[in-house]
């Protein structure tokens, strides 16, 4: 049951299973610099590398930072039709293997059918994608003794929609370590300019 006073901020009608590519942030419980913890750490990165695996034919991923206090990447959701999707680690190309190019996320929520399928598969939602990290870690860490340990409510998301976005926000996350004292996220940084900029041109719907 949603919180009294709670409400949606997704985008109306919007298919977040739909081909494309997100940028999410995750945040500790009370945005709590825990992640930095040795051990827990190491559990934030393989739960990530392994949500490929995890998605098999639907999922891959992208630029990826842990911070004391959250996570930021970029998860691309593919087309049923496309085996996985390739970029160049230095920025300079976004490409896939089959397909024209960048692919957008859109609101049609159409995908064409598998393969001796008998109707058109479903690509797992955003949402879904982001419980099972976040169940892992938390699974993972109380394993290990991080009694503590738990995620934010919810998580932030921006739905990416062309080539130039994919790389700025791509820069932005591989810059953050050296930001830290300007993240929006630090309970004690203070946003300079450029943050702030970047949080207005890429705003984020609470989910």
């Amino acid at each position: 049951m949603a919180d009294r006073g709670r409400r949606s901020i997704r985008i109306p009608g919007f298919d977040y299973s739909a081909h494309g590519q997100y940028f999410i942030t995750v945040c500790a419980y009370r945005r709590r610099p825990i992640l930095d913890r040795p051990g827990l750490r190491e559990i934030v990165q393989s739960a990530w590398e392994r949500l490929p695996g995890q998605f098999q034919g639907w999922v891959e991923t992208d630029e990826f930072v842990i911070m004391p206090n959250h996570l930021r990447g970029i998860v691309v959701i593919l087309p049923p039709d496309i085996a996985g999707a390739v970029s160049d680690r230095d920025g300079s190309v976004v490409r896939l293997r089959r397909g024209d190019g960048f692919g957008p996320a859109t609101t049609s929520g159409v995908l064409s059918p598998g393969a001796g399928g008998c109707g058109p598969p479903r690509a797992p939602t955003l949402g879904r994608i982001v419980q099972w990290l976040k169940g892992r870690v938390t699974q993972e860490a109380r394993l290990l003794g991080f009694a503590d340990f738990a995620w934010q409510r919810n998580y932030w998301e921006h739905v990416i929609r062309s080539v130039d976005a994919f790389h700025t926000i791509r820069w932005y996350i591989r810059d953050n370590p050296s930001r830290w004292a300007c993240d929006a996220e630090n309970p004690v940084g203070v946003p300079d300019a450029r943050e702030k900029a970047f949080l207005a041109r890429f705003p984020s719907r609470r989910r």
